[in-house]
């Protein structure tokens, strides 16, 4: 009976690693941290002291709706990620084209 407990405590313990380890969201978050060299992305938080807190080791950007907006490289990602907050990663930055606007005048490619 203990082999069979602690067989099924290492499966569940190995589950729970496995499904923090491969979610798509910190996939997609390394991919974008390996393109760019930064993460936007947004967590839920209505903690202002931890709020406080994180500000020192990631850029906010914003605070709406619960949410708190946030840039990080990848130092600062993974500091992010020892706090176990879950994160979303704000795909609308991603996906929104830049617009590109080219000077016309000698004026302009001063400015």
């Amino acid at each position: 009976m203990k082999k069979f407990i602690f067989t099924l405590f290492a499966f569940l313990s190995c589950l729970w690693i496995f499904a923090q380890v491969s979610s798509p969201e910190l996939d997609y978050a390394h991919n974008k941290l390996n393109e760019r060299g930064e993460f936007y992305f947004k967590f839920k938080c209505n903690d202002i002291e931890l709020v406080n807190e994180l500000s020192s080791k990631l850029s906010i950007d914003n605070f709406k709706n619960g949410f708190v907006y946030a840039y990080a490289n990848q130092t600062e990602f993974e500091t992010f990620l020892t706090y176990n907050l879950s994160f979303e990663p704000v795909y609308d930055y991603y996906e929104t084209p830049k617009a590109l606007t080219m000077a016309t005048t000698v004026a302009q490619m001063a400015n």
